[in-house]
């Protein structure tokens, strides 16, 4: 299942769950067209233990009818991290540099995917207090953000 808003909205968040089957956890997705790449965050896990880590995918498609030219690490770097659910433009205060030797060209109908981290503390260490949350991924150059719901569950 894929959610998708298209710019110049704002990021979408989306958090489908199964009423027939609580035990099976349904993935959450938040997606977002830009100037014809879609980015898309999907989590497998709604759920992450206090402290704990959280993988999420992230990926890259180019929707747009054509080739598209990324001139640097626009799609790979960029803020991530849980923030409260009351706060979707607090700090992501996790920012990932890498060296991916661009320009990147991306032919129509192309996608790539990677797996990230987010990490259910805080910049400096604490385990963050159990509750609702929203990971957040940044989308560089474009300075916006995917969303997804997740809920922080104290240690067993």
């Amino acid at each position: 299942m894929l959610l998708a808003g298209c710019a110049p909205a704002e990021s979408d968040a989306a958090n489908p769950r199964s009423t027939a089957d609580e035990s099976t956890p349904t993935p959450s997705i938040s997606a977002e067209q830009i100037a014809g790449l879609t980015f898309r965050v999907e989590l497998a896990q709604n759920e992450v233990v206090a402290g704990g880590e959280l993988d999420y995918l992230f990926t890259v498609r180019n929707d747009s009818g054509g080739p598209i030219t990324v001139p640097s690490c626009e799609t790979s770097v960029g803020g991530r991290g849980l923030v409260p659910v009351s706060e979707p433009d607090a700090e992501l205060w996790l920012v990932v540099t890498v060296d991916c030797q661009g320009p990147h060209v991306f032919a129509h109908g192309a996608e790539e995917s990677w797996t990230d981290t987010v990490y259910a503390r805080d910049k400096y260490g604490t385990a963050l207090e159990p509750g609702e949350y929203l990971v957040g991924r940044e989308v560089p150059h474009v300075r916006r953000r995917l969303l997804v719901p997740v809920t922080v569950v104290a240690p067993a």
